[in-house]
């Protein structure tokens, strides 16, 4: 008999992955730093799970154990894999894995993984819309909606999977999808990675692993940070940009007389004007021409691209129109955690900007948020940590910090004037205030519909 297993944390994934062990046989013991009343409406599932035959060592002693006795701890993605405990245990023989490295294992269907540091949800969703107007069904899943090892099971060599991949997914993987969408890459997560070098190699993971029949499509500039990783990646490469064709030929996808166009295998095809993109701005010209790879490599025709570009309307907490109120608009982007989304959100609004912004420090760089802020925002309405490292950036903004970003949105719509916009646009992770980004999302929306 093998050895017990382990899975270090309860959220979602985790709890589903216990119940998908437990159904495969496994002795499953939970190790989790909360306690049951601690996990808030997990705790019924767990409660559930306990009935099934899991064990669970609950409290902010749970690492202390042997942990040598397990065979696989299964991580929950955001945990650091250097803690000491963890450390000791793989040094000891122990694997370290998680929902989707096993999911990787054990699928029997091709796989397309999408990952960068911006437009993950969004391309990830838009990827699915276009394989569903193709006559495929895809299991679009990872870091978006169901946990994907619910549906392991079910799957067929003839079905198509599409993963939104976050660098705590792919850190532990030992196996790729075989298709590898990477959009972009700049800092981020450093709270956790500690460098960017760091971050960097967790991403390419999805590159390390890939065989020389598998496709790696790569986003604006990744190219150039593949080469600067010092690592083979030995997949098949397709490029792509929202400009006009790169050099040295090749597949690769751009835009020609304002049209998505793609040579992939020798075919050129045109797909759609990029004008009738319904989703603004030029980082989602991008996002549109990697799906458009990806979906190309599994037969979708570029008709049936155009009728899901056309149709789509992104994802809630992304450049989100949320309400105009005497002329003033209100908009959503509690997805910028990182001052990258923040720029192309600034890049892509028009002036001029009220920006609600600050929040949880993932130890990442402001300075480069400075010019955009200068140019584009009437004033900062700031809140949080991080709120003295985005108002130093633009010292010649005016700028108001606030004890909470409720006081914040409220001081902002005060202020604005018709035509203005408030840009909800942290530029900062949420954890200082809420459980994550959507809650930040719906609770501005709720402040934004009491006015």
């Amino acid at each position: 008999m093998t050895r017990p297993v382990a899975v270090v944390g309860l959220g979602r994934s985790n709890r589903s992955l216990a119940r998908y062990l437990i159904q495969h046989g496994h002795r499953v013991t939970a190790l989790e730093r909360r306690t049951l009343a601690q996990l808030g409406e997990g705790a019924p599932e767990v409660e559930a799970l306990l009935g099934q035959g899991m064990e669970a060592v609950l409290g902010p002693d749970y690492l202390d154990g042997d942990l040598t006795r397990f065979e696989t701890l299964y991580l929950t993605p955001g945990i650091r894999k250097d803690l000491p405990p963890l450390l000791a245990a793989r040094m000891r023989g122990v694997k370290l894995s998680g929902e989707i490295p096993l999911f990787l294992e054990r699928v029997p269907c091709p796989v397309t993984g999408v990952t960068g540091s911006a437009g993950k949800t969004t391309t990830t969703a838009l990827l699915g819309a276009m394989l569903r107007e193709g006559g495929l069904s895809p299991l679009v899943g990872g870091n978006i909606g169901n946990p994907v090892i619910e549906a392991l099971d079910g799957l067929s060599p003839s079905d198509r999977v599409v993963l939104e991949l976050s660098s705590f997914q792919l850190e532990l993987c030992t196996r790729a999808p075989e298709v590898a969408l990477v959009l972009n890459l700049s800092p981020n997560h450093l709270d956790v990675h500690g460098t960017f070098d760091a971050y960097r190699d967790a991403k390419f993971t999805i590159l390390r692993h890939q065989r020389p029949t598998d496709t790696a499509i790569l986003g604006p500039g990744v190219e150039a940070q593949v080469s600067a990783w010092g690592r083979e990646a030995s997949a098949r490469r397709i490029r792509y940009r929202a400009g006009p064709e790169l050099p040295g030929g090749g597949d690769q996808a751009w835009v020609e007389d304002g049209t998505l166009t793609l040579r992939i295998g020798g075919r050129r095809l045109r797909v759609v004007a990029a004008d009738e993109i319904p989703i603004p701005g030029q980082h989602n010209v991008e996002n549109a021409l990697g799906a458009a790879c990806a979906a190309a490599l599994w037969g979708v025709s570029p008709e049936a691209m155009a009728r899901a570009i056309r149709s789509f309307r992104g994802v809630e907490h992304r450049l989100e129109f949320v309400r105009e109120r005497d002329g003033v608009r209100f908009v959503n982007d509690s997805i910028a955690t990182a001052p990258d989304r923040t720029m192309a959100a600034l890049r892509t609004m028009t002036p001029p900007i009220r920006l609600v912004a600050g929040g949880y420090d993932k130890g990442l760089d402001y300075a480069p948020l400075g010019p955009l802020i200068a140019e584009r925002v009437a004033a900062l309405y700031l809140a949080g940590p991080t709120a003295a490292k985005i108002a130093g950036s633009a010292p010649d903004t005016p700028a108001f910090t606030f004890p909470t970003l409720e006081a914040a949105v409220r001081a902002a719509a005060l202020d604005a004037q018709p035509g203005d916009t408030v840009l909800l646009s942290p530029a900062s992770a949420s954890y200082d205030a809420f459980t994550d980004f959507e809650a930040r999302g719906r609770a501005f929306r709720g402040w934004v519909w009491t006015l």
